[in-house]
């Protein structure tokens, strides 16, 4: 699918790397005939091909692989670990680019940018490092003005908002990345790490929607946060949820816009607090089919579905809504017995016009790890496919529309603003 804007990861990390599913050890066996063979194009590579590469290895290995899947060396593999449970480098900015210009497409939960204010959708104008201002004009020159600011020194970013131009400090360095974000009549609420404290806390008198005292809304930003503190995915979710219930709301809209999914275990846990079964009972949520025909079931464990009272379940997704959070949707979808939950699409540009769909990728990806005397290394590999637990849906190549789940799925009618949420507020809640 042909998308309207190229989407640009500058979190100032070499390396760009995806949130795989599951972590196993490789255990595999290779003929005397294939080795020998492999030896052949390696030794004949290594002397005779003019363009030959020192990371030749990942050359071959992505070659021969899907999109999703990759061969991690040593030092990608510590990188791809550190993002699992959060710790990056950056200013935690991710940037979109088109003809016009270089925009905040994203801003990472818990970051110098998020600290600072920074938010989603402004036109990035200029950097000024060291007092001197440099005007952003595409990508190229964004990154070389960034460049010029030291890690740990603040710089500032000049950013447009409409017809108002902010400038922004901030500063390139570690830190933990958060993934939730919950709005109400109250105020908006963020994780945020306060004089050495993870805290959630409000960050401003105003909503990001016109609420009722029954709505409140929950952005979750990617199915990742692997750890089991308060940093954790888990934990943030069910502190969210946690003042949605003691506030007594009833509706809960949660925005998986930009999702792209991530780790199932995530998926289980979070599903646990949404599907219509008994509370405290295990549930299918997803099942894996495999190459062999095996299949892996995923399960929500300790339900608490009936401790929150829903009387609306709104999901707000787009084209890239993907992997986990299409099967934290379907299983939802799935179990909805009330008839209380909904889908509603932004619309995306595609080669044939206009179209509403999530990304549609239904499938797994298994990592393997390699352990040597210089490091790990990895391979993530396609693995099995995904299904929905009772419709037994695989939504990969499709993604989920109004023909996925009739009656229940909802075209956003476009307009200006956030005319999704619009759409929901207006339409279903």
């Amino acid at each position: 699918m042909k998308r309207s804007k190229k989407i640009i990861s500058a979190i100032a990390a070499v390396v760009v790397v995806s949130a795989s599913f599951f972590c196993g050890v490789l255990v595999g066996r290779n003929s005397d005939e294939d080795m020998a063979t492999l030896r052949f194009v390696i030794d004949s590579y290594k002397k005779y091909y003019l363009e030959e590469s020192d990371d030749y290895v990942c050359v071959m290995a992505n070659s021969i692989i899907d999109q999703y899947s990759h061969y991690y060396t040593a030092e990608e593999y510590k990188t791809l670990q550190n993002v699992s449970v959060g710790k990056r480098l950056g200013i935690g900015v991710t940037f979109s680019v088109d003809k016009e210009g270089v925009y905040v497409y994203s801003v990472h939960g818990n970051s110098p940018a998020d600290r600072a204010g920074i938010s989603e959708g402004g036109k990035v104008t200029a950097i000024i490092v060291d007092k001197e201002e440099a005007a952003v004009v595409d990508y190229p020159s964004l990154v070389s003005e960034m460049e010029k600011a030291k890690d740990g020194e603040y710089f500032g970013i000049k950013i447009l908002y409409g017809e108002e131009e902010k400038t922004f400090s901030v500063v390139k360095e570690e830190y933990r990345e958060t993934y939730v974000f919950y709005s109400d009549e109250s105020g908006d609420y963020s994780f945020l790490t306060v004089d050495g404290n993870l805290s959630f806390k409000k960050r401003s008198d105003l909503p990001v929607g016109s609420f009722d005292s029954e709505t409140a809304y929950l952005k979750y930003t990617s199915f990742s946060g692997l750890s089991s503190d308060e940093y954790g995915s888990e934990s943030q979710i069910k502190t969210a949820l946690g003042k949605f219930k003691e506030d007594g709301r009833t509706k809960l809209i949660i925005d998986l816009r930009g999702n792209g999914g991530g780790y199932m275990n995530i998926m289980e846990s979070f599903a646990s607090h949404l599907i219509s079964v008994k509370d405290g009972s295990y549930a299918l949520v997803s099942k894996a089919i495999f190459k062999d025909g095996s299949t892996e079931r995923f399960y929500a464990k300790g339900v608490d579905y009936g401790e929150y009272g829903f009387e609306k379940i709104v999901f707000l997704a787009d084209e890239n809504t993907a992997s986990a959070s299409e099967a934290l949707i379907g299983a939802t979808l799935d179990y909805d017995d009330k008839n209380i939950v909904s889908v509603v699409l932004a619309r995306s540009v595609s080669s044939s016009g206009y179209e509403y769909r999530t990304y549609g990728k239904g499938i797994m990806q298994t990592t393997y790890e390699r352990f040597t005397l210089s490091g790990t290394d990895a391979i993530r590999l396609t693995t099995a496919k995904i299904y929905w637990p009772n419709s037994s849906i695989c939504i990969h190549g499709e993604g989920i529309t109004a023909n996925t789940i009739k009656g229940k799925c909802f075209e956003a009618e476009y307009g200006e603003g956030d005319y999704v949420l619009g759409y929901a507020l207006k339409n279903i809640i």
